[in-house]
């Protein structure tokens, strides 16, 4: 025995059975399947079989008839599950009227909720239900793209358009004092986990038949949908959502009563049971989804119905109100606590950085600084060693903001007091990064620092680098990289770093220069990054000529190169100016040290 089940009205749904052969349909009373309305034509179409294959077929009504949402005017095939639309009404064919194993439409999951690839007829690799809990990350490939089938769609509200977004019909006293319930709940509320918690409190009392809630968002990125709130009324019980359902209600913008089928014992549902699913969308003030709203009943309880349809579209119009104020008070007390942390990361770096270089008979030190937009955490500073030398040293952080020059401060602490004790580049390292260890407990891995000693009597400097920081020797018309491993040591952040020691010769108008490694990240609007060749140009470019402004000409330099481009970090370099000769050394004496050398 075959039957349509109806899909309008309230459930349960009634089926509407029928034996033989031949089932005429319509609203004259000799029909098999007799229906009552106005738009139905009194023989409207039949349903027959043959070879144990049923067909449905039009007999010239008025209104027309459907199958699957095309429209059918000859004998079309009729498959377990199909719906068909007796002019604007919904059925279901079911190819038994029992709920057993034998109906495919209750011995497997739903087809309501399966997706098909386009140009494919298979749900095979169709997303289903996923269980999930807040926090949870849902991305756009899993939501994936196609459409729904609409064999269970028990009624529909479009959120589009003014005109549909306040379908209050039936008991309007009761959807107004529920209103205000939520609004009252909602009131002050400035934080959006505030508003998914007291929403969730009140959906449960206005709706009795819902046995499971969830509320989704879009992310800030457009990658996908978070999972911000999943509830169940018993505690045993897990939350599914449905993927496609969500998917649709938001990308159609309206409100969708579904009745679902089961054929296990998922979620809490009995074996071979029907429950209503209810997914209405939360739009924006321009008309967009920001995200969904999913209730689910359990057989055993009073079913959702269209007249809980339009409670939640109701509803829906205040949480999203109440959502979008939240998360712009959110944006806004971000954007101030993230500007007054920019502005004391500024100062704070202002304030460790010092007025000017020291002066040194004979050389001439120089810094600066090119600040990304926000402030990351670059520093050159200068310490003088109680034996007469001095050290500067350039400090490279990762990160932004207030945290980052928070770190630089206090390595720049650490960092003069090693210094100070140990009078050794290599040794200052070591220390530092231990008493880092002691202080902070996860340190950043990528934490660069060099540090150059001058010894002006012997014109020689002392240099000891972790990470990186490119590191040239200007010497003459020529131009010197060094980028031996034995130079540069591992960052900072290392569990085990040794910092080993190379010293360097400097004759009269050499030029030692030292980068942090924002002169890597520099590029064009374009995002065309210095290249290793164009930076060596650059520097020797503003070598020539007097290099007692080399400092302002290489700045300048790098600054056209970016033009309108945004800088991604802070760039800053020091360098030490042999000006006179303080010592005679032979040039032989000069150690080997692996380096790459471009002529001017």
């Amino acid at each position: 025995m075959a039957a349509l089940q109806q899909l309008f009205g309230t459930p349960p749904l009634p089926l509407h059975s029928f034996s033989g052969e031949v089932a005429t349909v319509g609203r004259h009373d000799d029909c098999e399947i007799v229906l009552d309305s106005p738009a139905v034509s009194r023989y409207h179409a039949r349903i027959y079989c043959e070879n144990n294959h049923f067909f449905f077929e039009d007999l010239g009504s008025r209104n027309g008839t459907s199958v699957n949402g095309q429209v059918t005017h000859s004998r079309t095939l009729l498959n377990d599950g199909d719906q068909v639309d007796i002019s604007t009404l919904p059925f279901k064919f079911l190819a038994e009227d029992s709920l057993s194993e034998a109906s495919g439409s209750w011995g497997v999951k739903p087809k309501i909720i399966s997706l098909s690839k386009a140009g494919s007829d298979s749900d095979e690799d169709s997303l289903r239900r996923l269980l999930v809990g807040a926090g949870d990350q849902i991305s756009n490939e899993q939501l994936g793209t196609g459409g729904i089938h609409q064999s269970q769609i028990i009624c529909r509200i479009s959120l589009g358009d003014s005109g549909g977004a306040w379908p209050v019909t039936n008991n309007s006293t009761a959807k107004l004092n529920h209103t205000l319930r939520l609004l009252h709940s909602l009131r002050q509320t400035t934080q959006p986990g505030d508003v998914y918690s007291r929403t969730m409190q009140v959906l449960f009392e206005v709706f009795p038949a819902a046995a499971h809630l969830a509320i989704v968002v879009r992310n800030t990125q457009g990658t996908g949908i978070d999972v911000v709130a999943a509830v169940s009324r018993h505690a045993t019980h897990e939350v599914c959502i449905c993927l496609p359902i969500i998917r649709t209600a938001m990308h159609g913008s309206e409100a969708v009563l579904y009745a679902e089928h089961w054929g296990d014992d998922t979620a809490g549902h009995a074996k071979n049971t029907v429950s209503g699913m209810l997914v209405a969308p939360l739009m924006n003030v321009v008309g967009l989804s920001i995200g969904a709203i999913q209730m689910d009943s359990s057989h055993a309880g009073k079913p959702l119905t269209a007249d809980d349809l339009e409670q939640l579209v109701v509803l829906s119009h205040v949480i999203s109100f109440a959502l979008e104020l939240a998360l712009a008070t959110k944006q806004h007390v971000n954007r101030a606590v993230a500007k007054q942390a920019n502005i004391d990361a500024n100062q704070l770096q202002v304030d460790f950085s010092p007025s000017e270089p020291p002066y040194v008979a004979g050389y001439r030190l120089a810094h600066e600084l090119i600040p990304a937009l926000d402030v990351a955490g670059d520093l050159v500073n200068y310490a003088r060693l109680p034996d007469g030398r001095l050290a500067c040293i350039l400090i490279d952080v990762p990160g932004r903001g207030l945290e980052a020059t928070r770190l630089m401060a206090l390595l720049s602490h650490l960092l003069s007091g090693a210094l100070n004790e140990t009078g050794s580049a290599g040794k200052a390292l070591t220390e530092t990064a231990a008493e880092l260890r002691l202080r902070i407990d996860s340190i950043p891995l990528l934490i660069s620092v060099a540090i150059m000693i001058l010894e002006p009597e012997k014109s020689l400097v002392t240099i000891a680098v972790a990470g990186h920081c490119p590191c040239f020797l200007i010497h003459g018309t020529e131009l010197q990289e060094f980028r031996d491993e034995t130079f540069l040591g591992p960052p900072l952040g290392s569990e085990s770093g040794i910092w080993l020691q190379t010293e360097i010769q400097l004759e009269e108008n050499d030029v030692l220069l030292m980068f942090s490694d924002g002169i890597t990240k520099l590029s064009t609007p374009d995002r065309e990054t210095l290249t290793r060749a164009e930076r060596a140009q650059i520097i020797l470019d503003a070598a020539k000529g007097q290099r007692s402004v080399l400092e302002t000409r290489l700045k300048s330099r790098l600054a056209a190169f970016q033009g309108a481009g945004i800088l991604p970090d802070d760039l800053a370099f020091a360098l030490i100016h042999r000006r006179n000769i303080a010592d005679t050394i032979d040039a032989n004496d000069l150690p080997q040290i692996e380096s790459e050398t471009m002529a001017l």
